[in-house]
This record gives structure tokens, C-alpha cells and sequence, in this order.
């Protein structure tokens, strides 16, 4: 054989001329079946991969075989879809396993099939422990029902589903915690089989600072309402957006009134020009306070 005309292995390494199994079978006298090979095309500069079969024929009387019948079934086509799903499989896997969300992915019986490392972090529960688990261990009890006539409801109408925008709902961790999430699901069907991901985002941190804003934002407004003094609250182009109620006694106006008007509403003539040229360079020079008389 030429030696330009290289033989691997599935695993890249050489096949010499002795390990061939046309060369096997002829020494062994024993067929050599389903051997996956690649050769190297030096004028294609790449690999025809064919599965071999040689099987040796004897003599009538003689045990020793006196050729080798060798088939060679071209795979190379096929095997390139094979190594570009498997690789298309494996950055599946990585992008899975490295994202911060949860990726769940549950089958027609409800049983948790795929569980990626955001998952676990989020829920608290190792693969090993929820993968063959009921789904529905991740929801608190009174939502469980509901979610089961869901899922029976998407796979009676057999179609692919997938949400347009996150929903938030309540999760629940392996100690029985519950905890706001927010999530996304993808209702489809491989090999005639139903399957449910869906990709969950724990909230909590989230919800926190909203619970704390609105706090301060209620502190903020009892303080407005409660001044002794008349306070405004005007947007960059000079119109009010906010008033307290000190600033309807002291305008005679009610506070429908008040708002959406400009400040030179509230301004005398004489002085209009130079309190609004005093707001522009508060404005300008990006300060948090100043001075005007009204």
C-alpha cells in the first residue's frame, strides 16, 4: 500500500498494514467484521471513512483460507452529521452547564430528565437527586394541580410552544423554601415523545431592592405630604410633576392644577427670566441643590 494513503482508527491513531482486517482475517482465519476506518485521500487531503468487513474463504479440506473477501461501506457522509451533532451536542452542554440560569427540561410523564449546574444552585438539589423526579417537586404544593392540567392541556394539542416573554412565579427549594422566580418555557416533541424546558431565574435579590425602593419611596412621599414647607418637583424642560399639599394652600390651586404646568406659571414678571436662567445653570452644571425665591 502506499504510504501516503494513511489508515486510522475512530480515535485517530494508525492502523499499520499487519492490523488491517483483510491482513487479520488472512492470518487468523476468522472473519474481522464491522471495523470503522478512515483513510487518508492524499489528492482529496482528507479522510474517506468505511466500515470494513473481510471474511476469509477456505478450500474445500484445507484450513488455512486461501483469500480474504474484503466490503467497504462508505460512511463518510454519515459520520460527518455524526461529529457535527456531537459537537453541536457538546456546546449544548457547555452552554448549559456554565449559564448562571436554571435549564429543566421534563418529559410527558413529568419526570425531570435534564438538570443543568444553574439549577442546583438555584433549587439546591444535586442531579443525581431530581433527575427520574416529579417536576413538581419545584412548585409549592397549591400550584401543583394547576400546572398538571397545563402540561396534559400541550400535549393534547401537540403543537410546540415556547413563551414570548419571562413570567414570574414561585419557586420551591429542596428545604421546602419558596422563592420568587422568573422563567421561560419551550413545549416540544422529539421522536414523537413530549418535552417541557423551561429556564428559571431565581428573583429574590431582585425583589428585594424592589420591596426597599418602595419603601423608601413611601418614606420619601409621608415626607413630602407632611412638610411645613411648599415642595416641587419640576422635569428638565420646567414643567411640575409633583407637588405637596403645602403647595396647594400656598397657590390656592389644586393639585390637578398645579401639575403639568411650567414654572413661569408660578413666577412673578419682573422675576421669570433670571429664576429660570438660575434653574438652566443648576441644570447645566449637573447640581443637586440651589436657591430661588418665588
Amino acid at each position: 500500500h502506499s504510504p501516503s494513503w494513511q489508515v486510522i482508527r475512530e480515535d485517530g491513531s494508525f492502523m499499520t498494514s499487519h492490523e488491517h482486517p483483510s491482513t487479520v482475517a488472512m492470518k487468523t482465519g476468522k472473519p474481522v467484521l464491522d471495523v470503522t476506518l478512515g483513510v487518508f485521500n492524499p489528492r482529496k487531503k482528507n479522510h474517506v471513512w468505511v466500515i470494513v468487513n473481510a471474511v476469509p474463504l477456505f478450500r474445500h479440506g484445507e484450513t488455512a483460507p486461501y483469500l480474504v473477501c474484503v466490503t467497504l461501506h462508505d460512511i463518510t457522509e454519515h459520520k460527518q452529521v455524526a461529529d457535527e451533532l456531537r459537537q453541536s451536542e457538546e456546546r449544548y452542554r457547555m452552554l448549559t452547564e456554565t449559564a448562571p440560569d436554571g435549564i429543566i427540561t421534563a418529559n410527558g410523564q413529568g419526570c425531570i430528565v435534564s438538570w443543568n449546574h444553574g439549577a442546583e444552585k438555584i433549587y439546591g438539589f444535586k442531579a443525581e437527586e431530581i433527575i427520574g423526579q416529579d417536576c413538581v417537586l419545584l412548585m409549592p404544593e397549591d400550584q401543583r394541580e394547576q400546572h398538571a392540567k397545563i402540561f396534559a392541556m400541550l400535549i393534547k394539542a401537540g403543537k410546540p410552544l415556547t413563551s414570548d416573554l419571562p413570567a414570574e412565579g414561585i419557586g420551591r427549594r429542596k428545604d421546602g423554601a419558596l422563592f420568587p422566580v422568573e422563567q421561560t418555557f419551550n413545549f416540544h416533541w422529539a421522536n414523537n415523545e413530549p418535552f417541557f424546558t423551561i429556564i428559571v431565574r431565581d428573583i429574590s435579590r431582585r425583589k428585594e431592592i424592589e420591596k426597599s425602593l418602595h419603601v423608601s419611596e413611601e418614606r420619601l412621599r409621608l415626607i413630602l405630604e407632611n412638610s411645613p414647607i411648599g415642595i416641587c418637583i419640576f422635569d428638565k424642560n420646567g414643567v411640575m410633576i409633583q407637588a405637596n399639599s403645602f403647595c396647594e394652600k400656598c397657590f390656592g390651586r389644586s393639585m390637578d392644577e398645579l401639575t403639568r404646568q411650567g414654572l413661569p406659571m408660578f413666577l412673578h414678571p419682573d422675576d421669570c427670566e433670571k429664576t429660570t436662567q438660575t434653574l438652566l445653570t443648576l441644570v447645566n452644571n449637573h447640581e443637586m441643590k440651589g436657591e430661588i425665591v418665588v
